[in-house]
């Protein structure tokens, strides 16, 4: 993460023009088309994530209170945080994360009390296993990121074998990332002395964890290495992605505030952040994943309440909104997307007291973030708006989902500071059987009086929350609606008919799965599941290394019986593990094969 570096008739007339400027805006009527039957990629919950960093009062003092705390706390972290990372749907964290990378070795947080850990509880406290027990409780990825410039490979391969030595971490870690920002000011090193040293840390790993995660390469500065390092890591064997970082910021010296602000400045720091946009849209990787793992709207720190301490206004719920849709949009190539950070610094999600009453306020970037929930591991819906200009911006940007159930999401952000805007909205390339009736509609807003409506204290009661939405009508495919200014929006239509999306399981009290070896080389595989699902099956080594092709296959719901008989590799009779994996749910369980 980086760090800080006239005459009356005049009179009149300008007014009229400004309330004629404002009307005509109002008064355009945009439309949106979604092509319903068109949607292919996923959105995955791993573009709802944080970087959670030891920097400001994010983990210390936010997160992380201690186990001795008054406040309530599971391994000395906040349970009311915990619960609104569950809340808000954060679906991958990453840890150490930014700067403090490399600062961090992972030893100082395991294996002794956490009073006992070097700098005691208020440094070492949260370690690698209070770190995934935090991923485990609110279901979210983990997302770790190793000390390229202060340590070894060595170090890092131990790591990763602590990791692996405990299969529900390793099978909830997709993502593995070899340093951060090796430039100023977290580093020195340039881009050929990064690639040179990833290489080395890269071949120093086990062949299990090359191709079992997907490793990242840092971007660079401003995006700078983005396009070379994704050619250098078209050449690795395992996935790759490429991080980069990109946050709302006018001027880093004096970056403005985060409360009671003017409308040219709530303007300046919307229009910085649609650069995003753009941004991604001049990156095309190939099969190496964009990685946008640090964004957010910085300001001026808050005085007395820590380093980069932000409030958050209705201004952070429109650029949330706004880069939450353009990520669901660029699904395709984007994978991962990291607000920074989730508590007390810089766009967060809850900001929680230092002091006296050590209360915790959600922020209307957070009831942003529960409100698309909904789009996670759903099907991107092909959008195309149709919108005026506002302060050389769209004034409507929009993203669709449709789920596992055939519901569809519309999410919908209206970025004027003071007119609403009339939208209407075409279902187009409806499949067969799917139809959505005026009854199956709902809405829910998040908004405020006032731009710089929010959490402005404590005690605020103006907090741009979440609320009911009902503001439109629906007429056969098409939906009428009235956005109010500065707002943030989501219809659903609750589904039915034949199916769209691909079911998404998460194993409940009445799905059960288990897996057995059987002679001659087969896996037998019990399932007794509600719905239809898909199932997906890979076989490794003892050692983590893949072995042959993958299972795949759609059980129709009750119990069932599927036989595998996996082909490829050299297998003999032996101890092997079975990765098995429906929806959200994932197991690894190890077997013996005999011949």
């Amino acid at each position: 993460m980086k760090r800080e570096r006239f005459s009356g008739s005049v009179v009149r007339l300008i007014v009229i023009c400004m309330l004629g400027a404002a009307i005509g805006v109002s008064g355009q009527g945009s439309t949106l088309s979604l092509n319903v039957g068109g949607a292919t990629h996923k959105i995955s919950k791993a573009l709802y994530g944080v970087l959670m960093e030891n920097y400001g009062r994010c983990i210390y003092n936010g997160v992380f209170v201690g186990t001795t705390s008054p406040i309530p706390n599971t391994d000395g972290m906040r349970n009311d945080v915990i619960e609104g990372f569950k809340e808000a749907g954060v679906g991958c964290i990453e840890w150490p994360g930014g700067c403090f990378a490399d600062e961090y070795h992972w030893k100082d947080g395991i294996d002794m009390p956490q009073s006992s850990r070097p700098g005691g509880e208020m440094r070492n406290g949260l370690g690698t296993p209070e770190f995934f027990k935090l991923c485990s409780l609110t279901n979210a990825y983990a997302y770790p990121t190793a000390n390229i410039q202060s340590g070894s490979s060595a170090e890092m391969n131990a790591w990763l074998n602590y990791i692996h030595d405990r299969p529900s971490w390793w099978s909830n870690m997709p993502f593995w990332k070899i340093g951060n920002e090796e430039w100023d000011p977290c580093g020195n090193m340039t881009q050929s002395q990064y690639q040179s040293k990833f290489d080395q840390w890269y071949d120093a790993e086990p062949e299990w964890a090359k191709s079992g995660v997907m490793h990242i390469m840092d971007g660079g500065p401003g995006g700078g290495w983005v396009n070379t390092d994704a050619s250098y890591a078209r050449g690795n064997s395992g996935p790759m992605g490429i991080s980069y970082h990109r946050y709302t910021v006018i001027d880093w010296s004096n970056k403005g505030p985060s409360s009671d602000f003017s409308e040219s400045q709530y303007y300046a720091q919307v229009r910085n952040s649609w650069g995003m946009d753009n941004s991604i849209n001049g990156y095309n990787l190939g099969n190496v994943a964009l990685c946008v793992d640090e964004w957010g709207a910085w300001y001026d720190d808050v005085p007395g309440l820590g380093t980069s301490f932000n409030w958050s206004t209705a201004r952070d719920a429109v650029i949330a909104g706004m880069n939450l849709n353009i990520f669901n949009n660029r699904c395709d190539r984007v994978k991962m997307a990291l607000v920074a950070q989730p508590v007390n610094v810089i766009q967060s999600l809850m900001v929680t007291e230092n002091s006296g009453e050590k209360r915790m306020r959600k922020t209307p970037v957070f009831w942003v973030f529960k409100m698309y929930k909904p789009h996670q591991e759903a099907k991107m819906v092909p959008a195309t708006m149709n919108t005026g200009t506002n302060q050389s911006i769209p004034v409507l940007n929009a993203s669709a989902s449709i789920d596992a159930g055939n519901s569809l999401h519309v999410s919908i952000v209206n970025t004027h500071a003071s007119a609403s805007q009339n939208l209407t909205i075409n279902l187009t390339g409806m499949p067969s059987g799917v139809t959505y009736p005026s009854g199956s509609w709902s809405g829910q807003i998040v908004n405020g009086k006032s731009i710089t409506s929010g959490i402005t204290s404590f005690t605020a009661i103006d907090t741009a929350g979440l609320e009911k939405f009902t503001d439109f009508s629906v007429a056969g495919t098409s939906v009428a609606t009235t956005l109010p200014a500065h707002s943030v929006v989501m219809l659903t239509a609750a589904g039915g008919g034949t199916g769209v999306g691909t079911p998404a399981v998460t194993a409940g009290a009445t799905d059960a799965y288990s897996i057995r070896g059987a002679s001659g080389g087969e896996i037998v595989i019990n399932c007794t599941a509600a719905p239809k699902t898909p199932l997906r099956c890979t076989l490794y080594g003892i050692d983590g290394r893949r072995i042959g092709e993958t299972f795949n296959a759609t059980p129709e719901p009750g119990r069932t019986t599927l036989t595998w008989l996996p082909k490829g590799g050299s297998r003999s009779a032996n101890m092997y593990i079975v990765k098995m994996e429906t929806g959200a749910f994932a197991q690894s369980q190890p077997i013996i094969l005999t011949r």
